[in-house]
């Protein structure tokens, strides 16, 4: 290891915490449920880390990693993606896990942020 890549790292993942804590807080100050602060969270927090599989496979460019072939890659992250919206958008799969069921713009407001920090 290199301290350089894990001072990198350490960076990439403050900044899923920030976007988490800014899903939450913003959640939080519009008076929006516990369950449903709760979700959003969760949603910011599952793509955070799908963006962090991105980043590290890619380094400086992320055409390589949508353009290269791997469909293990492709379907652990389709999958993820199918199963978040699945737990953010329906409503007895969220009361499954407690979370409340967010209006699908919200909803991918919160999974956009980790998205757009970590890019």
């Amino acid at each position: 290891f290199q301290a350089s890549t894990l001072l990198s790292s350490l960076a990439q993942g403050v900044l899923v915490l920030v976007a988490c804590l800014a899903v939450f807080l913003g959640a939080a100050r519009a008076g929006l449920p516990h369950e449903l602060q709760a979700g959003l969270c969760f949603a910011a927090l599952v793509a955070g880390n799908v963006a962090l599989i991105f980043r590290f496979r890619a380094g400086a460019d992320w055409r390589a990693v949508l353009t290269a072939p791997n469909p293990a890659l492709f379907a652990v992250v389709g999958l993820t993606l199918l199963g978040l919206g699945l737990v953010g958008l329906v409503p007895p799969v969220a009361a499954w896990f407690g979370f409340g069921v967010a209006d699908p713009a919200l909803f991918l407001a919160a999974v956009a942020l980790p998205l757009v920090l970590v890019a």
